[in-house]
């Protein structure tokens, strides 16, 4: 997780945000590497909708919803061996801690 690495080295420049500050930082899969997997895509903006307008995605399971999406681009429900490669998931990151 790169972001921890450098949430470490220097803290006032992610403090400065109110995200973290607030404790609103949330992990998603990555889908951009050496070139973009369209399923994650699609995964993460439906996590993300959850995350952001809950009542509008009330009946949306995030990782149901990726497994059916990996399901149909790539033939199994991947989820869990996507979140466990790349250590994480769809989760709020607790673990950036602001202030005293």
């Amino acid at each position: 997780m790169f972001v921890a690495q450098d949430f470490n080295k220097s803290r006032d420049k992610y403090c400065a945000l109110k995200a973290f500050r607030e404790g609103r930082v949330y992990g998603i899969l990555p889908f951009n590497y050496y070139w973009t997997n369209i399923a994650t895509l699609f995964a993460d903006a439906y996590y993300m909708g959850k995350v952001l307008y809950p009542d509008a995605f009330r009946d949306v399971d995030p990782v149901a919803k990726a497994n059916e999406i990996y399901r149909e681009f790539l033939g199994a429900p991947l989820y869990a061996t996507i979140a466990k490669d790349f250590k994480g998931g769809f989760r709020q990151l607790t673990e950036f801690k602001c202030g005293s």
